[in-house]
């Protein structure tokens, strides 16, 4: 096994990670919502937002960092059309967690913690994130495509 093998089961595993728990979050978060429960709500505002600290940013950094290694150690250049595709889906994919998702979830958890209750407010913000997260779930799947089919290359 050489380096290039090493670098690709790094990429293929932390992207499999981040996009797998990205789905099973949406499925989760999905019935958590249609509960109407807020203490249920409230717990997967936190989990999620721990999530996304702990596990998702690092599975996206590691999945980006991996991914430019391999253009650097392999025979791909910066011109090809998944190699480019991939690096803007992930950049867009994080902007989204970072910028859209994480700001509104704690939005939401603040609605909720202050009233106690799923108001239109807090129900407003919960279709709000999983509007964004259905996007960038969507994302992620077209850079999944990208780099298994390499298209133009």
């Amino acid at each position: 096994m050489d380096l290039y093998e090493v670098l690709l089961f790094i990429h293929v595993l932390a992207a499999a990670l981040w996009v797998g728990g990205g789905v099973m979050l949406h499925i989760i978060a999905e019935r958590a919502v249609k509960s109407d429960d807020p203490g249920r709500i409230g717990t997967l505002l936190a989990d999620a937002e721990h999530t996304g600290k702990t596990f998702f940013g690092p599975a996206s950094g590691v999945t980006l960092l991996a991914g430019i290694a391999l253009v650097l150690k392999g025979d791909w250049g910066w011109d090809q059309f998944f190699v480019l595709g991939g690096i803007l889906g992930i950049v867009i994919s994080m902007g989204l967690g970072f910028g859209g998702i994480q700001p509104a979830s704690m939005k939401v958890g603040q609605a909720l913690g202050a009233t106690g209750s799923v108001t239109d407010e807090v129900r407003a913000g919960l279709k709000k994130i999983q509007a964004l997260s259905r996007i960038d779930t969507l994302i992620l799947i077209v850079v999944v495509f990208l780099m298994t089919v390499k298209p133009g290359s």
